[in-house]
């Protein structure tokens, strides 16, 4: 039995160094997510997220706390990889930049393309329901 132990443990043990594990992880989490959301329990989950903690509700906290900090962190990796990492390279960072710049530049050319004309295209709605310009023909003005 305790062979059995060992080699399952080990197994395990590669499995979460090697990288497929976080994308799993990922996967298993969204999977979830999605199910509770769309289950009977998901107007209680939702309501969830406005639970009051230090003041602010559990969203805000996520929104503005965590996702900070996440970035920070990913700023930091970036910034490590393109000094010292793989992408000191131009070469190897070459491919990463392409796909930053069509992975922002893309989404904005199809919602242009597809709003095309449309006067309210141009238009931010916030939580409220009020439209705001975004771009005025006047720079810095808005509407």
């Amino acid at each position: 039995m305790d062979t059995i132990e060992r080699q399952l443990s080990q197994t395990f043990q590669r499995f979460f160094d090697s990288e497929k594990s976080s994308g799993m992880l990922l996967l298993v989490c969204t999977a979830v997510s999605l199910s509770i959301a769309n289950s009977s329990i998901g107007a209680r989950h939702m309501s969830a997220w406005q639970m009051d903690v230090g003041g602010l509700s559990l969203e805000h906290w996520v929104n503005d706390a965590l996702m900070a900090i996440f970035f920070l962190l990913i700023g930091l990796e970036l910034e490590r990889e393109l000094y010292s990492g793989e992408l000191s390279n131009f070469r190897n960072a070459l491919l990463p930049i392409v796909a930053a710049v069509g992975g922002m530049t893309i989404p904005a050319v199809i919602h242009f393309s597809l709003n095309w004309g449309d006067t309210d295209a141009s238009r931010h709605r916030d939580p409220d329901g009020n439209s705001h310009r975004l771009f005025s023909r006047r720079a810095g003005h808005a509407r």
